[in-house]
């Protein structure tokens, strides 16, 4: 097996990741002639502008990482070879038109030296994805269908429509936010404008409930087209594939499949508790001088302050999810695939089990770069640069 370097969730768009970039291109220099694996979401394809094809975002992101681009082109001149496996944020590389950017920019002096690999890539008895399908809120239509705006994995949607238009993908990469926190994080970021942002938000996450209850013709559309790829993944990765269907029935229903899953996924029932709490006390309030409010005021306020506790006292809605989600299916994938080595990203924690490596993100590890270098034997340690 030919050595390895592998780094996942590096999140380059054309106005951020300098610093990460570079780092990676010192990183890749620093391994001459290995196989380096890029574990997806190494793009922010996700912050492409309505009305522009992914295909411009990537070009553009390509040419704001000048030292990436040349390191990379040199890694590949010296006959090494560089996988992308592509995550939520950057699945449009897996299209045609997407793809031919990053090929027309890296001139590789084969192609078969610079690769795409949806879903997962097997290096040898190692396999490597980036591990958003097993994320119900990150997850695809299906792991090999084409990406489409009209109907993706709700977080991507929540960045594409919200967070990359209001500048603020800050709270994508804030891990596990409450209502609370998240809206002292946003009067933080905009004080008084603080009212209009959240309105921004409101309106986007309605507009995601309403459209998971009318996508199920696009949702059919995308699994067919995934279910017609399956054979041509199979042989390309060496699985057979009852064992690739077998793998597909791991993978959870994605949460913009379901109206219920959404609307509680977007904090809908914790909002509108608080609403009538809040309105509820404010009816008690008035009861003093209006005693026949008293009945209503408590209609209103018990059970809404009822649901925030006990919503409260439960642990946190979305604590640990990804992360423990991932470390059950890495332990399917090894039972399925009898492979000796899962990799995984997408979670942004790095993690180490025995047979399960997850490489957390190289851009956004809290003052460590994590990476994963593998021998001739498929055996590695996460390594880690300073930021």
């Amino acid at each position: 097996m030919t050595p390895a370097l592998l780094v996942s969730d590096v999140h380059l768009s054309p106005s951020c990741g300098l610093q990460a970039s570079a780092a990676l291109s010192r990183l890749i220099a620093a391994h001459p002639g290995v196989d380096v694996h890029l574990v997806g979401d190494i793009f922010d394809l996700s912050q492409t502008p309505a009305g522009q094809r992914p295909a411009e975002t990537l070009g553009r992101t390509i040419a704001a990482h000048p030292e990436w681009l040349s390191q990379s082109r040199k890694h590949l001149k010296s006959g090494g070879r560089l996988c992308l496996v592509p995550g939520n944020h950057d699945a449009d590389l897996s299209d045609a038109e997407t793809a031919a950017v990053l090929y027309a920019a890296l001139e590789p002096p084969d192609d078969r030296q610079l690769s795409v690999a949806p879903w997962f890539h097997r290096h040898g008895s190692v396999h490597i994805e980036h591990g958003h399908v097993y994320d119900p809120d990150c997850a695809p239509n299906h792991p090999l269908s084409p990406a489409n705006v009209r109907s993706e994995g709700l977080g991507t949607a929540l960045v594409r429509r919200f967070l990359a238009p209001s500048e603020s993908l800050e709270f994508a990469h804030a891990h596990e936010l409450t209502p609370r926190s998240g809206l002292w994080l946003a009067l933080k970021k905009w004080g008084l404008r603080t009212p209009v942002h959240v309105l921004w938000y409101f309106w986007t996450a309605a507009g995601l409930c309403v459209e998971s209850l009318n996508a199920e013709p696009v949702r059919d559309a995308a699994w067919t087209a995934g279910t017609a790829a399956m054979p041509a993944h199979a042989a390309r990765t060496g699985l057979s594939l009852d064992v690739l269907q077998a793998l597909i029935a791991t993978v959870p229903r994605p949460t913009h499949h379901g109206f219920k899953d959404t609307f509680l996924r977007l904090y809908f029932d914790r909002v509108l508790a608080g609403a009538s709490a809040g309105l509820g006390t404010s009816l008690l309030v008035a009861s003093a001088s209006a005693p026949a409010l008293l009945a209503p005021a408590a209609a209103m306020a018990l059970p809404g302050f009822g649901y925030l506790y006990a919503s409260g006292a439960r642990s946190k809605r979305h604590e640990s999810g990804p992360v423990a989600a991932l470390e059950n299916a890495a332990v399917r994938i090894r039972e399925l695939t009898a492979c000796s080595l899962v990799v995984f990203g997408h979670s942004h924690v790095a993690a180490e089990q025995p047979g399960y490596v997850n490489l957390g993100s190289f851009s956004f590890g809290r003052g460590q770069r994590p990476y994963l270098v593998l021998d001739e034997a498929g055996r590695g340690e996460i390594q880690r640069l300073p930021c």
